[in-house]
């Protein structure tokens, strides 16, 4: 049987680490040896994922290097999940043309104003300090510039233009929408249609206990989440040399360590509750894309807010 190949183009802060791991669990899957290995993307791309352009250098033979990326092959079907596919403009026709037919797209679109606020405190969380700026601060310097990965988070929210794109070049059963607020509150739906769509069976999920990954949270210790950082990273790189090795030792640290880890560490994140002028700001800012995404996918319920 020919290989089959489930690619999770996006969004990010919308869920797609949860669902890259819950898929990545299936026991007829085999992911990617990191989540964003960016092989498809532009090679101008801002974001540099391990293996970033690399389909674009490599031209006949991307198909071949790409095999390589996964940690086994003798599954049925290959999963990744680079959240940046979504914003390179090369990126589709890439896909097409190293994957004739045998690929799905996925992509989790999350109401874009909540994306953009979860992606606010993501980046505050991430880099501490140097960026305790108001909200306001933050809105003011998106709108003016996003040359950089903290410069262009309200371009992340026009998913009518970018999904439209990826219509522009696959069919609509190769494509599948889902919202983050269903992924949120019925995984085992979401992930039991995607395996029904690759061929793969969809009752190991009957029993499975679904848990949120790569939630934006706030440290006790912002030190301490440094130091763990820097040393659970080098030691997942070495690990990437012998897959198996790494299968297991992957899955020990995500159900151990880490949550040992996030349990030690973590503390409720007081968040300052939005201003009614920043929000509205943003509704205003994004109600045309809203609009838009509505009509191409005949769908109403892609950005309903979770909770």
């Amino acid at each position: 049987m020919s290989a089959r190949y489930l690619i999770i183009g996006g969004a990010p802060k919308s869920g797609t680490t949860s669902l890259f791991r819950y898929l990545a669990d299936h026991p007829e899957v085999a992911p990617a040896r990191v989540k964003e290995p960016g092989f498809f993307m532009d090679p101008d791309a801002v974001t540099e994922p391990p293996a970033a352009g690399l389909a674009a250098a490599l031209g006949d033979r991307a198909r071949e290097a790409y095999e390589g990326l996964f940690l086994r092959r003798d599954l049925p079907v290959r999963l990744e999940a680079t959240v940046g596919y979504l914003y390179s403009p090369g990126t589709p026709r890439r896909i097409a043309e190293t994957l004739p037919g045998a690929v799905d797209l996925v992509f989790v679109l999350r109401h874009p104003v909540d994306r953009f606020l979860s992606a606010f405190h993501y980046i505050r969380q991430l880099h501490g300090e140097a960026a305790q700026g108001s909200l306001r601060a933050f809105i003011e310097h998106q709108a003016r510039t996003y040359d950089a990965p903290t410069r262009r988070q309200l371009v992340e929210g026009n998913y009518a233009t970018l999904v439209a794109r990826y219509l522009g070049v696959f069919s609509r059963e190769r494509i599948h929408l889902v919202s983050h607020a269903e992924l949120a509150e019925r995984p085992g739906a979401v992930a039991r249609r995607l395996c029904e769509r690759v061929g793969v069976d969809p009752s190991f999920y009957d029993a499975y206990g679904f848990e949120r990954e790569n939630v934006t949270r706030g440290h006790r210790s912002p030190a301490l989440d440094k130091l763990y950082r820097r040393v659970m990273l080098p030691l997942r790189e070495r690990a990437l040399r012998y897959p198996r090795l790494f299968d297991v030792l992957h899955r020990v640290n995500r159900r151990t360590l880490d949550r040992l880890y996030h349990r030690a560490n973590a503390r409720s994140e007081d968040r300052d509750p939005v201003p009614d002028a920043d929000r509205a700001w943003l509704e205003a800012y994004y109600a045309d894309e809203v609009r838009e995404l509505a009509a191409l996918t005949g769908r109403d319920d892609l950005l309903r807010r979770h909770g």
